[in-house]
């Protein structure tokens, strides 16, 4: 039996229906939403490690000859 776990936060209800917003955009639940965001802002969001990432392939073409970077797997599901 899969135990139920409950983390109660109370929010503005703009920050609410933003939230709800944006999962909905996503296509997945609120519930899942918040925890991803949860998860990002504890192990450092997809999005601020991106930008690293890209110049450190960019190192390894000094002539600019680097066309285009591919992201696939749970890196591009940003899991």
């Amino acid at each position: 039996m899969k135990a139920k776990t409950s983390f109660i936060l109370r929010t503005s209800e703009g920050l609410h229906r933003s939230l709800t917003a944006q999962a909905a955009e996503k296509g997945v639940s609120f519930n899942e939403w918040c925890t991803r965001k949860l998860m990002g802002s504890a192990y450092g969001s997809f999005d601020a490690q991106l930008p690293v990432q890209i110049e450190k392939i960019r190192s390894f073409f000094p002539s600019g000859d680097l066309v285009g970077i591919l992201l696939y797997g749970s890196y591009a599901r940003r899991e």
